[in-house]
């Protein structure tokens, strides 16, 4: 393999210590601040939250298989994702971790199958995934859960380094691999996916994440200060990514350059679904790395625009594209409108991207839409976040209350795609610990990674994230794959005083699962919002609820569904610490 004289960092990563301290931009080759100075936070501890790693204790002993051998392939630094999900329906979230496979050179004995864990009466996790029919050998990266014929029942999308799989649930503990009848076996390499109902015309359809155009006879080796490295994706064309439409029976058709998505300016690691103007109607954002993140908005007739650019979303400050990974939105100041974060490289940090109150064109020329039209800024600088993150390459990215006080905070894993970067002397290591910054109000965020118990102190190499509360005692805990490592399943461990709320939604005229419905709660002079959605973070799935902390609040004042078709339910007055169900037209069901 050819060796290229060329740094492994993005050209996005030119930020250097003066710009840390409010100054100037210089080369990012000359930065020399430590990373003790970089990661100073101000303030001191204010979550209780505690994490403690449980896997094993519990029964869950999957470990991720890169296929490393040794010759430096781009799929194996990657890493892949994981995913909460009830596949059986007992009410007990189970484990579903996203596994790779061999590459050329690997030594290693296969096969190297994903996992599915069902979780027992006793709260342990036992390995079903042969007798669920899900073991197969392939590179896989990202899932996406959702119900895609309305059965009831959580199916599973495996996006891979093609082609990828979709799993139908057949409601008795098992799945059948439907992926050539249903269309979707794109041979590309694919990383985080999401269901979505853009049409909203009940039935999910289906938007996965292309990278780059890999193979390894197309693989080229980079030199640094540390010695041959894998070569930075700017080195590989991209790919669009791709859009299926469900046809309502079982099969999909690719809508990609129809719905107006097709771009090759673009190498899609995260991918999250919202409606980012507030018109009814669901959009998407994909996070790209080393190209130009994209956001594309609904334009009511089963097509996209691209406003990346003129959103404010496409570039970081400086103009660049940096490397985009794991992806989140969240209403962060409880004022209706949300804010997008996104994991990036090493000396790029966080993005925040708050909307401004300046309102896009609405799609059909007029003014807008509704308070959700605008047009953002990076905040992550004046929020707290850009200096703690700053040496810290981040994957997983989730928004997500972790002390239940009603504010939603940000989880990051983390850990470097060079695994000798230690050797360039620059402060960065290969390993990382995840980082917890809470939400203090205001717009403002503290690193309280130290004190958040011992999973976050110890140093992975982090990649999918997901949130989901499977010991049921109403806080999230948090699952994470680690690349070619065990996985862990982080429990919060919570004191007890802050109360919560998670909300099941059963669709009857949307799809089954209520995948793409907004939620907003009022209690204690508190408004927030969440969503019951696919994707998010990278490559994982989050449990299909939606999950409030209440703080103090012992009741809830009021909650709005507004449903996927755009219709909007109200119930009122309801005790917090429990699950809520709500059927589309009927209200709570027992």
């Amino acid at each position: 393999m050819p060796l290229v004289l060329q740094p492994q960092f993005s050209v996005g990563a030119r930020r250097s210590c003066l710009l840390i301290i409010g100054a100037l931009l210089l080369p990012f080759v000359s930065c020399g601040c430590s990373r003790q100075v970089v990661r100073a936070a101000a303030g001191a501890p204010i979550s209780s939250a505690r994490f403690v790693d449980v896997a094993r204790q519990f029964g869950v002993h999957f470990r991720h298989t890169s296929g490393k051998s040794g010759r430096l392939y781009l799929p194996e630094t990657m890493g892949a994702g994981c995913a909460f999900l009830d596949y059986d329906g007992d009410g007990r979230l189970d484990l579903f971790f996203v596994n790779s496979s061999s590459l050329p050179g690997f030594k290693g004995k296969g096969p190297f199958y994903p996992a599915l864990y069902h979780q027992r009466s006793d709260r342990t996790f036992e390995d079903v995934t042969q007798r669920a029919g899900l073991a197969i050998d392939v590179y896989g990266m990202g899932c996406a859960v959702g119900d895609y014929d309305n059965d009831g029942h959580a199916d599973l999308c495996l996006t891979c380094m093609g082609p990828n799989h979709l799993f139908h649930n057949n409601g008795d503990g098992t799945f059948s691999d439907v992926t050539k009848r249903a269309g979707v076996g794109d041979p590309r390499w694919s990383t985080s996916a999401a269901w979505l109902d853009y049409d909203r015309d009940g039935h999910l359809d289906l938007l996965v994440g292309n990278y780059c155009r890999w193979t390894p006879a197309l693989n080229v080796v980079c030199r640094s200060a540390s010695g041959p490295q894998m070569c930075a994706p700017n080195h590989y064309r991209g790919d669009s990514s791709t859009l299926y439409h469900n046809n309502g029976d079982g099969s999909f058709t690719d809508v990609t350059r129809k719905a107006g998505i097709y771009s090759e300016v673009g190498k899609a690691l995260g991918v999250v679904v919202w409606d980012f103007d507030d018109d009814g109607w669901p959009d998407f954002m994909i996070a790209n790395d080393m190209e130009p993140n994209l956001l594309y908005r609904n334009n009511h007739d089963g097509s996209f625009r691209e406003v990346g650019v003129e959103a404010g979303v496409a570039y970081s400050m400086a103009g660049k594209a940096r490397s985009g990974m794991g992806i989140d939105s969240g209403d962060v100041e409880n004022d209706g409108r949300e804010a997008i974060v996104i994991g990036d490289n090493s000396r790029e940090g966080l993005a925040l991207f708050r909307p401004e109150p300046t309102p896009l064109p609405s799609p059909d020329g007029g003014a807008g839409g509704g308070e959700g039209t605008a047009r953002f800024a990076d905040t992550a600088e004046g929020a707290g976040l850009f200096q703690p993150s700053f040496l810290y390459l981040t994957f997983g990215t989730m928004f997500c209350d972790v002390d239940l006080d009603g504010r939603k905070d940000i989880v990051t894993a983390n850990g470097h795609v060079n695994d000798v970067i230690e050797k360039d002397g620059i402060g960065v290591t290969y390993a990382e610990r995840m980082q917890f910054f809470h939400n203090e109000g205001g717009g403002r965020f503290v690193d309280v990674s130290r004190s958040a118990g011992p999973a976050f102190q110890d140093a992975i190499v982090g990649r999918g994230i997901a949130v989901g509360d499977y010991d049921g005692d109403g806080d999230p805990d948090l699952l994470v794959n680690v690349n070619n490592a065990p996985a862990r399943l982080l429990r919060n461990d919570l004191p007890r005083g802050n109360h919560w709320l998670q909300m099941r939604l059963v669709g009857t005229r949307s799809n089954r699962m209520g995948i793409g419905s907004r939620v907003r709660v009022e209690a204690g002079g508190m408004r927030q919002t969440s969503w019951v959605r696919s994707g998010s973070s990278y490559c994982s799935a989050n449990d299909l609820k939606a999950y409030f902390g209440m703080g103090s609040a012992a009741r809830v004042d009021r909650i709005e569904v507004r449903w996927p078709n755009g219709e909007t339910e109200i119930v009122r007055d309801i005790p917090v610490d429990r699950i809520v169900t709500v059927r589309e037209g009927q209200g709570i069901q027992p």
